[in-house]
């Protein structure tokens, strides 16, 4: 709806301003929360910074996956080529969750930083950034809903990566159930793991929400888009590893 935010002589990318107030304010509430809880902050602040390395980088393969067919790899580079990995834009958040968590671990490991507590007390982060990003897609029009005429039909720009028919404001559904799934994070009692939660119930919103896209960029493979699999396959696996964890530590 508003693509771009115009400073002066500055044209700044509305979707990039939402992505970098999100960053900066969710991450922000992490640090003084396990500051004041007496955890280690700064190992977070390190965990942080494999986290966005490994989001960024799978967020925009996973992106490209249903392009591969006709991807120019020696043009990957090139800023003007549209599936360029330096564009600001092309992005799938599934792919993000799953690199970025794998670089977490990672990091955690080689710096020798406890994850637990920090998860425990601080996962909160990642819902309420991501619900800034949402924001940022219904600003630049992009991830749009399924044409639909109702309450809160919105129509996009003719320049936005939507067709001038109303649609269904799904990103701004999105952004408000993840923000409620922030909320209950950071009131979750201890005696629930956070981690579990966080991954289930955002499985179960973005399958949901899935059906109320309209965007073909997604990419749709039978009934169901790439996202929904992985969601699928996501709840599958936190399923199986709760029962593990259950058997195991008889909790």
């Amino acid at each position: 709806m508003i693509p771009f935010i115009e400073l002066g002589s500055l044209r700044l990318a509305s979707y990039g301003l939402c992505i970098a107030f999100g960053a900066l304010f969710s991450f922000t509430c992490g640090y003084i929360r396990l500051k004041k809880l007496g955890y280690d902050a700064d190992g977070f602040l390190i965990v942080l910074g494999y986290a966005m390395a490994g989001g960024i980088l799978g967020a925009k393969i996973l992106y490209l996956l249903p392009f591969i067919d006709d991807l120019r790899f020696s043009l990957l580079l090139d800023a003007d080529y549209p599936f360029s990995l330096t564009a600001p834009a092309g992005f799938v958040v599934w792919g993000g969750l799953l690199l970025g968590a794998m670089f977490v671990f990672a990091g955690a490991r080689l710096h020798c930083i406890n994850l637990r507590p920090l998860l425990q007390n601080a996962l909160f982060v990642l819902p309420l950034s991501q619900g800034f990003g949402r924001i940022g897609c219904f600003l630049a029009g992009c991830c749009y809903g399924i044409p639909y005429e109702g309450a809160f039909a919105v129509i996009f720009p003719e320049y936005g990566f939507a067709d001038h028919i109303a649609r269904f404001p799904v990103q701004l559904l999105n952004a408000l159930c993840l923000f409620v799934i922030a909320l209950i994070l950071y009131r979750l009692p201890k005696k629930f793991n956070a981690l579990f939660f966080y991954v289930s119930s955002y499985a179960i919103l973005r399958f949901m929400t899935e059906f109320l896209r309209g965007d073909p960029e997604r990419g749709v493979w039978g009934y169901f888009s790439l996202s929904q699999y992985l969601c699928i396959v996501m709840l599958a696996a936190i399923c199986i590893w709760r029962i593990y964890f259950r058997l195991k530590y008889h909790v």
